[in-house]
């Protein structure tokens, strides 16, 4: 299971990963808990689409996609032996706005992406029989 989101902007392709350190960073900013930092770019009183092009939301997407890039970069480069490119906020500034909605994407997939566990289970049922009770 991939505990990371992808994006490619320009033809560049960009690994966001919400870690122990990307939460600390992003929980001093925004808040001590995972739906804080979240609130900060899905504001729950903003029920329109348009809420993410708030100046406020898109702020704080872009910071926060900067610490999701760099922690994803050295993620990659630590588990992966892949190098990836960071980009500052103030280089994500420079996006254009679809490329911004793509990246807002990104940084949600992120910060559900590492909360999610799957469940594996077998399915030989061989010895199933004994455990029902015969």
């Amino acid at each position: 299971m991939t505990r990371y989101a992808e994006v490619e902007l320009d033809g560049v392709l960009y690994t966001l990963n919400f870690s122990v350190a990307a939460f600390i960073s992003l929980a001093d900013r925004f808040g001590g808990n995972p739906q804080a930092i979240i609130r900060a770019i899905r504001p729950e009183e903003s029920s329109t689409a348009n809420a993410i092009l708030e100046p406020s939301v898109m702020r704080n997407t872009l910071d926060m996609a900067a610490v999701l890039i760099e922690h994803g970069s050295k993620y990659r480069r630590l588990c992966d032996g892949v190098e990836c490119p960071t980009m500052s906020a103030d280089e994500l500034g420079c996006l254009s706005l679809p490329n911004y909605i793509k990246l807002y994407t990104a940084v949600i997939s992120a910060l559900t992406a590492s909360n999610t566990r799957q469940i594996e289970a077998e399915s030989d049922l061989k010895n199933a029989g004994a455990t029902q009770g015969n």
